[in-house]
C-alpha cells in the first residue's frame, strides 16, 4: 500500500533521490488557471527563459520537466529527477488568473505529487485576492528532492511573477517618427563567411586534436561556474607535456556575445597574470595553459580552423573570386546603418545636463607583461610600475579584446566640408524629421537634430552597454578591497581605452581618417576624467597605508619584496594622479596587497581587514565606480562631436536654453500654488524639451505636472536615449506618494483595502516603482487580520464549548459525585480527567504530598487503586501520577520516582491523553528521558492539545508566544491555546495568558523589534512585518538560512539585554537603525534580499563584538 502524506501550509515532505514523478494541479470550479513551472538556480532565478514551463513552452532544455496535461480544471506535470539540470535547485509551480478574478473564488485547489514510494497531497484552501499563486515547491535536499506547502499569493499576473523569478518579459513601445523608420543595424560580416558554428562540436574538436598526433587527454566537463549558464557545452583537456594537471578547455557557446564575454575573461586573467592563450572560431572557443608555446599553440588553431573551415570547404571556395569579394563587402558597408535605433532596447544612461566645450589632453594603450619581473603591464606603459624595467613594445602587438559597437555610416558625410546651402536647400534641411505627441502638444524636430541624435545615441549605447558589462565583471571577479585595484581599476581603464577606439571608428566612418587613438585620447582628456572616480580608494588606500606605517611592528618589517606601485616620489596618491593625468594609464596592482598580512599582532590585522571590508562592502563604491564608466566612455562623444563640427561632417547644432530653463522654472514653481498656471508650464517644458531634448528634468517635471503624460514622455525620452535616466527619475518623485501611502493607517480590514488602492493607483501611474514589499506586506496584513477575525470566531465558539463541558464536571465534583466524573472519563472527557487529578492532587492528598505521608495517601486514593488493579488505564496513570508527585520530593526514593515516571509514559503508549500531555511536557524539558527528541515531545503536546488537555494546551501556548523549544513564534496558536487553557482555568494557561496579552516578550525580544519599538513602530506594523516577511519567504530558503537564524536567536536576546543595561541605550537602539536596519529596509524594497542579508550580518557580527 502506497504510502500518503498530506501537507500543510509550510510543512514538507521526501519525494525520492531520483527517477520519475507526476505533479497534478486541480481545482473545482470554472476558473481559467494559467499554470506555469519556473525552475530556478541558487539565487532564485531561472537560468535562462528556456526554464519557464508553460503552455506555449512545454519543457525545458534538458526535457527533465514537461507540461503533459492541461484539462478545464486540471493540469499535469511530469518529472525526471535525474535529467533536471545541476543548475536547477528549485521547481516554483505556479498558476495566474486573467480578468477581475482572483484566487479567492477559486475554490478545491489542490496539488497531488505521485512518486514510486507514495503520494504528496497538499489542499489549499486560504488564498486570497491574488491574481497568481505559488502552489509548491519541489527543491534539492542533502542528495535527493523533496516538495514544500506553499500556497503563497503575488500581487499582479503572470508578467510580474515570470519577472520575479527573473524571466525577462519586455514591453515594445515605438515613438512616432514621421521620417522614414529607423531601421536595425547587422554586425559587419567577414568577407570569407564563417563556416556553420553548429556543425562542430566540442567532443569533435577534441577527436581532432587526438587524430593531428596533439595532447588532449582525459576529457572532463567543466564546473558550472566556468561559464555554466551560457555554455552550450565545455571540457577540460590535459596536455601532460606541460606538467602535472595543466592543459586548458574546450568551450562550445549558443551566441557570439557569450563566446566574447568568456575570451575577454580569460584574455583579462591574462593581463592579471594567469598566463593563456585563446582562440576562438565560430562559436567555439580554445583556452591553453600560458606554460605552453605559442609555436605549439598555432597547432592546435591550424587543427581547430582546418576542422572548421573543412566542413565549409565548398562555401569557402567561391568566395576566393575577387570580384564577388568586393561585393560582399559593399554588402557590409550598405548593412552598417541606423546603430542608434537598432539599440534603442538598451538601457541609456545620459547624465549630462548640458553641452560642455570639449577638454583636452593624452591617452595611449598597449598590453603587456613586464619581461624581468612577471607583473602585468597596463595600456602605454612606458616602464614596469613593479621594477622599473623599460617596457619593449612588440610589432604587431594585439589590440584589447573587446566586442565593439560598429559605427553607421551616415546619411549626410561629404568628404569636404559643404558649401552654404540655397535658400530651397536650407528650408528643406529644417523640415521636421522626427515628431512627438506630449499632452496634445505636437514637438517637431529638424533632420539637423535626427542627424545628431544618431551620433550622440552611438556613444551613449556604447558607454551604457560598458557599465553593464563592468558590473557584470565587478560581481564576479572582484571580491576584496584589494581587488579593487588588481582588477575593477585596470578594467575600468580598459573600458574607456575602448571607448576611443569605438571614437576612432566612428570619425572613420565619417571619413575622417586623420584622427589616430593618440590624438583623440589627447584631445578628450579632459571628458575622461578618471581620477574623480578613482581617487577616493586611493586616498582611503592611503590611510590604510598610514595607519600601517604607524605601527611599530610594521615599521620593523622589510618592505623591499612587497610589490607596490610608486612613481615619481610624489607618494601613493601623487603617484596614480601623475599616471592619470600624464595619460600613462598606468595603474600598478597590489598596492596595499599584504598591508596587515605580514604583521605579528593580531589585532592590528584584524583593524586593517576590517578597514578594507567596510570600503569594499559600501554600496557607494560600485555605484561611483560604475557611473564613472558610464561618465568617461560617454565623455568621448562631445570630442567626435566638435572633431565632425570642424571638418563639417556633421551640422552645426547649437543649444541656448537658458532663457526658455529660467521661465520653465518659474513656472513650474509657482504651478505648485497656482495651478491655473497648468497650460503655460506645460508649454514652457515642451518648448525646452524641443530646444534641447536631453535634460532628463524637463521630462521629469513633466510628469510632476501631469502624472498622465508617462507613455507619451517614455517614447521621446527613450529616442533620445534617457529612457534609464527618465525611469529613475520619475521613480524618484513618486517616492514620496509610496512614502505618504506607507503612513496611512491598516489597522482595520477597510483601512487595508484604501491603502491597497492608493497603491494599485501609484503603481498605474508609475510601473516601475517597486511597490512590492509594501504590497506583500498588505497582503499579509489583510491575511492576518482575516485570520484573526476567523481566530476570535473560534476561540469565541471554542469557550462556549468549554463552558458546557466544564459545567457539569466542575459541579459533580463540587457535590462529591464522583462516579459522574468517572463516568464521563469512560466517554473520553479529557476535561474530567484533568478535573479529577487536580480534585485528588490538589485537594483529597495535598496534605499527604506536602507531609510526605505515604500511608495516608494510600488511603485516600484506595477507591482509585482498585479500579487500577483493574486495568482501568486513567487509574493506573493517576495513582503514578501521585506517586511521582509525592517521591520526587525526596531524592531517597529517586528509584520509586523514575517508576513512577516509567509508568506515566507507558500509560501514554496505551493512548491516555493526560499521559501523553505529561510525557509531552517531561521531553520538552529533558525530564525522565521522556522522549528521544523535543520534536517528538511537540508533537505529543500537539496531540494533546488536540483534544484540549489543559495542561498540553497552557504548555504548547506558552512556546508558541515565546518560540522557545524549536518553534517558531506563533501569536494567533498561542492566543487560542492560551485562552483555551485559561477558561479550563489551568493556572499556568492563566499566567501565560496575562503575559501574552500585556505584550511582554520576555528574553525573546530580539533586536529588530527593541529597535523598532524605541522607535515607536507597532509590533504588527510595516518595518517588522518586512523584515519577518524577508526571514521566512527568503533567508529561510537559503542554504545557509536556518544556520543564520538560529545563530540569532541564540544571542540576540543577551545583546538586547545589555543594551537595555545601558545609560543611553535609546541612542544606541537609534544608532542600529541608521546605521543597518535603515539600510535593510531600502534592500527589501528594492528586491535586493542578498544585500539585505549581507547587511543584516554585519550587524550582528558588530554588536556580538560590542556585547558579548
Amino acid at each position: 500500500m502506497l504510502n500518503v502524506v498530506t501537507l500543510s501550509k509550510g510543512a514538507n515532505a521526501p519525494l525520492s533521490s531520483g527517477g520519475a514523478i507526476t505533479v497534478e494541479l486541480q481545482w473545482a470550479t470554472a476558473s481559467v488557471l494559467d499554470v506555469s513551472c519556473f525552475m530556478v538556480n541558487a539565487e532564485g532565478k531561472v537560468p535562462s527563459d528556456a526554464y519557464m514551463i508553460f503552455y506555449n513552452q512545454v519543457t525545458d532544455p534538458e526535457q527533465s520537466v514537461r507540461l503533459q496535461a492541461s484539462d478545464t480544471n486540471r493540469t499535469v506535470f511530469t518529472m525526471n529527477l535525474d535529467a533536471i539540470s545541476p543548475l536547477v535547485h528549485k521547481c516554483f509551480l505556479t498558476a495566474t488568473l486573467d480578468g477581475d478574478e482572483t484566487f479567492h473564488s477559486v475554490k478545491g485547489l489542490s496539488v497531488t505529487a505521485k512518486s514510486p514510494t507514495g503520494e504528496v497531497k497538499y489542499q489549499i484552501d486560504d488564498a486570497m485576492d491574488e491574481k497568481a499563486l505559488v502552489f509548491v515547491e519541489i527543491y534539492r535536499h542533502q542528495g535527493s528532492f523533496k516538495i514544500r506547502a506553499i500556497g503563497r499569493g503575488f500581487n499582479g499576473g503572470l508578467k510580474p511573477l515570470a519577472e520575479s523569478f527573473g524571466v525577462q518579459v519586455e514591453e515594445e513601445e515605438q515613438p512616432f517618427v514621421s521620417s522614414e523608420p529607423l531601421k536595425p543595424v547587422e554586425p559587419p560580416a567577414s568577407l570569407l563567411p564563417a563556416s556553420n558554428p553548429h556543425a562542430i562540436s566540442v567532443d569533435t574538436l577534441i577527436t581532432a586534436f587526438k587524430r593531428a598526433g596533439l595532447e588532449a587527454e582525459n576529457p572532463a566537463e567543466l564546473k558550472p561556474s566556468e561559464f555554466g549558464d551560457t555554455r552550450k557545452d565545455g571540457k577540460r583537456i590535459y596536455v601532460p607535456s606541460l606538467g602535472e594537471d595543466n592543459g586548458g578547455r574546450v568551450f562550445e557557446f549558443g551566441t557570439v556575445e557569450d563566446l566574447q564575454f568568456a575570451k575577454h575573461h580569460y584574455d583579462h586573467l591574462g593581463k592579471m597574470g594567469f598566463f593563456s592563450h585563446t582562440y576562438a572560431r565560430g562559436l567555439l572557443l580554445l583556452q591553453m595553459n600560458g606554460a605552453m608555446g605559442h609555436g605549439e599553440f598555432a597547432k592546435y588553431k591550424a587543427v581547430m580552423n582546418g576542422l572548421i573551415e573543412g566542413d565549409h570547404a565548398n562555401v569557402e571556395e567561391q568566395y576566393h573570386n575577387e570580384e564577388q569579394a568586393a561585393a560582399i563587402e559593399q554588402m557590409v558597408q550598405d548593412k552598417i546603418v541606423n546603430l542608434a535605433s537598432s539599440l534603442e532596447s538598451e538601457t541609456a544612461r545620459v547624465t549630462e545636463e548640458s553641452i560642455e566645450e570639449p577638454r583636452r589632453g593624452r591617452s595611449t594603450e598597449q598590453n603587456n607583461f613586464c619581461i624581468n619581473c612577471g607583473s602585468s603591464l597596463v595600456p602605454n606603459s612606458k616602464f614596469c610600475s613593479n621594477c622599473g624595467t623599460p617596457v619593449a613594445v612588440p610589432e604587431g602587438a594585439a589590440t584589447t579584446d573587446q566586442a565593439e559597437i560598429s559605427a553607421e555610416i551616415p546619411t549626410k558625410a561629404p568628404a569636404e566640408a559643404p558649401a552654404k546651402p540655397d535658400a530651397e536647400a536650407e528650408g528643406n534641411s529644417s523640415m521636421a524629421s522626427a515628431t512627438f505627441q506630449l499632452l496634445g502638444r505636437t514637438l517637431s524636430f529638424s533632420e539637423d537634430m535626427v542627424e545628431y541624435n544618431k551620433l550622440r545615441r552611438m556613444f551613449s549605447t556604447y558607454a551604457s552597454k560598458s557599465r553593464t558589462d563592468f558590473v557584470a565583471y565587478y560581481h564576479t571577479y572582484v571580491k576584496s578591497f584589494d581587488d579593487l585595484f588588481d582588477k575593477a581599476f585596470p578594467t575600468f581603464i580598459e573600458s574607456v581605452i575602448a571607448s576611443l577606439k569605438f571614437g576612432v571608428s566612428v570619425l572613420m566612418k565619417y571619413d575622417v581618417d586623420d584622427v589616430d587613438f593618440d590624438r583623440l585620447a589627447s584631445f578628450a582628456a579632459e571628458n575622461l576624467d578618471m581620477q574623480a572616480y578613482i581617487a577616493p580608494f586611493v586616498e582611503a588606500a592611503e590611510k590604510i597605508e598610514e595607519y600601517a606605517e604607524n605601527l611599530s611592528s610594521y615599521r620593523e618589517l622589510s618592505r623591499a619584496g612587497r610589490s607596490r606601485w610608486q612613481g615619481g616620489g610624489f607618494g601613493l596618491a601623487g603617484a596614480i594622479k601623475g599616471a592619470l593625468t600624464a595619460g600613462m594609464l598606468n595603474m600598478g596592482t597590489g598596492m596595499v596587497r599584504g598591508i596587515g598580512d605580514s604583521l605579528t599582532n593580531a589585532g592590528d590585522r584584524a583593524k586593517i581587514a576590517s578597514m578594507k571590508k567596510e570600503i569594499f562592502t559600501d554600496h557607494r563604491t560600485l555605484a561611483l565606480l560604475t557611473e564613472g564608466v558610464h561618465e568617461c566612455c560617454f565623455g568621448v562623444f562631445f570630442s567626435v562631436w566638435q572633431i565632425l563640427e570642424d571638418e563639417g561632417r556633421i551640422p552645426v547644432i547649437e543649444f541656448d536654453t537658458e532663457r526658455l530653463n529660467a521661465r520653465a522654472n518659474n513656472l513650474v514653481e509657482h504651478y505648485a500654488n497656482d495651478k491655473s498656471l497648468y497650460n503655460k508650464a506645460v508649454d514652457a517644458l515642451c518648448e525646452c524639451i524641443r530646444h534641447y531634448p536631453y535634460s532628463v528634468s524637463y521630462y521629469t517635471n513633466l510628469y510632476a505636472i501631469a502624472r498622465g503624460s508617462r507613455q507619451e514622455a517614455l517614447k521621446a525620452a527613450k529616442y533620445f536615449g534617457l529612457e534609464s535616466e527618465y525611469r529613475e527619475g520619475i521613480v524618484d518623485l513618486d517616492r514620496s506618494r509610496l512614502a505618504n501611502i506607507k503612513a496611512m493607517p491598516d489597522d482595520t480590514l477597510e483601512q487595508i483595502a484604501v491603502k491597497r488602492q492608493k497603491l494599485d493607483g501609484l503603481r498605474k501611474d508609475n510601473p516601475d516603482l517597486d511597490v512590492n514589499a509594501l504590497q506583500s506586506s498588505l497582503g499579509e496584513k489583510k491575511n492576518l487580520l482575516t485570520q484573526q477575525i476567523k481566530q476570535q470566531a473560534s476561540v469565541a465558539a471554542g469557550l462556549e464549548q468549554v463552558d458546557a463541558i466544564r459545567k457539569p464536571i466542575d459541579e459533580a465534583i463540587r457535590n462529591r459525585n464522583l462516579e459522574l466524573v468517572w463516568a464521563e472519563i469512560g466517554n473520553g472527557n479529557v476535561y474530567a480527567e484533568y478535573a479529577l487529578e487536580k480534585h485528588y492532587k490538589d485537594t483529597v492528598c495535598y496534605n499527604s504530598i506536602e507531609n510526605y505521608n505515604v500511608s495516608e495517601m494510600e488511603s485516600l486514593l484506595s477507591d482509585v487503586q482498585k479500579r487500577a488493579n483493574s486495568g482501568h488505564i486513567y487509574a493506573q496513570y493517576l495513582i503514578a501520577d501521585m506517586e511521582y508527585a509525592m517521591y520526587g520530593r525526596d531524592r531517597r526514593n529517586s528509584s520509586k520516582e523514575k517508576a513512577a515516571a516509567s509508568v506515566v509514559i507507558e500509560m501514554a503508549a496505551k493512548g491516555n491523553i493526560s499521559a501523553i500531555a505529561m510525557q509531552g511536557f517531561w521531553g520538552s524539558q529533558g525530564y525522565n528521558n521522556a522522549t528521544p527528541t523535543k520534536s517528538s515531545a511537540i508533537a505529543l503536546l500537539e496531540k494533546a492539545a488536540s483534544r484540549q488537555q489543559p495542561t498540553a494546551l497552557a504548555w504548547l501556548g506558552s512556546f508558541y508566544r515565546s518560540g522557545d523549544h524549536g518553534l517558531s513564534i506563533d501569536k494567533e496558536k498561542a492566543e487560542m491555546m492560551l485562552k483555551l487553557a485559561a477558561a479550563y482555568g489551568q493556572p499556568y494557561g492563566i499566567k501565560e495568558l496575562e503575559k501574552f496579552n500585556s505584550g511582554s516578550t520576555s528574553s525573546t525580544c530580539f533586536i529588530t523589534t527593541a529597535v523598532c519599538s524605541s522607535l515607536g513602530r507597532a509590533d504588527d506594523g510595516y518595518e517588522l512585518t518586512a523584515f519577518r516577511a524577508f526571514r521566512d519567504n527568503w533567508l529561510s530558503k537559503q542554504a545557509d538560512g536556518e544556520r543564520l537564524i538560529q545563530e540569532y536567536y541564540s544571542v540576540a536576546p543577551v545583546i538586547v539585554d545589555r543594551i537595555r543595561a545601558e545609560a543611553n541605550g535609546e541612542s544606541i537602539y537609534h544608532r542600529i537603525w541608521d546605521e543597518y536596519l535603515d539600510e535593510c529596509l531600502q534592500a527589501i524594497e528594492d528586491g535586493n534580499n542578498e544585500r539585505c542579508k549581507e547587511i543584516y550580518c554585519g550587524m550582528v557580527h558588530d554588536l556580538k563584538v560590542r556585547y558579548l
